[in-house]
């Protein structure tokens, strides 16, 4: 049987990164974190083997921006879930996938899983 696919969740709100976890954990995921800030992220990019990740875009004290060039420099796929528009995104990032809140939940995995094939 081989490793639990591993995603790691950027969310600095806990009610929403509560339901991220329990809708990832139902289908066997296995959530890295959740990170409630940039350098949160970034120490578990540089000491986990992660997947996949969702990023919200705005977190406490600043942006996830660092952390979507920090999983791009490594290859790892991601996808933003957010409550702004996709405006905010610098043009390097304008092709990941981006969802805004509120995401029908029941679509998370599978489009996480979906970045990976």
């Amino acid at each position: 049987m081989g490793r639990a696919f591993r995603v790691l969740v950027v969310e600095d709100e806990a009610y929403t990164s509560l339901d991220i976890e329990g809708e990832l954990g139902a289908h066997g995921i296995s959530v890295i974190g959740p990170a409630r800030s940039r350098d949160e992220a970034l120490a578990l990019i540089g000491r986990e083997t992660i997947d996949a990740a969702v990023l919200d875009f705005q977190l406490s004290g600043g942006h996830s921006i660092a952390v979507a060039d920090a999983l791009a420099e490594r290859g790892i796929p991601f996808m933003f879930l957010t409550g702004h528009s996709e405006a905010v995104l610098p043009a390097r990032h304008k092709t990941r996938p981006f969802y805004t809140k509120p995401f029908p939940l029941p679509l998370l995995a599978s489009t996480l899983k979906s970045l990976t094939r």
